[in-house]
């Protein structure tokens, strides 16, 4: 899920994608930013190259994404298995 917000506060856009985490038998689930693509920039300024801009869907085992300096291109991203736990805090088992 793809994902962005303005903030009046810092006066920077944030952009990023998320996965939605969910376990069975909870009927709450929890956003988790993939690692590497979360950007914060002046609104005012273009957006550093690289920048996560938006998800347009999945084809087979990639995700179809548009970043910062694709220019209307798109790019497929490999999905794979996420090692990130909604608990930030927790330690890796070893």
């Amino acid at each position: 899920m793809g994902l962005s917000d303005h903030s009046e506060q810092d006066k920077k856009i944030t952009r990023g994608l998320y996965e939605l985490k969910a376990s069975a038998g909870n009927s709450v689930a929890t956003l988790v930013s993939v690692a590497g693509t979360i950007t914060k920039h002046d609104p005012d300024e273009i957006a550093p190259g690289g920048t996560f801009l938006g998800l347009w869907g999945a084809d087979g085992n990639d995700l179809v994404v548009q970043r910062q300096g694709d220019g209307w291109g798109l790019s497929w991203a490999k999905v794979s298995a996420s090692v990130t736990t909604a608990d930030s805090s927790a330690e890796p088992p070893n």
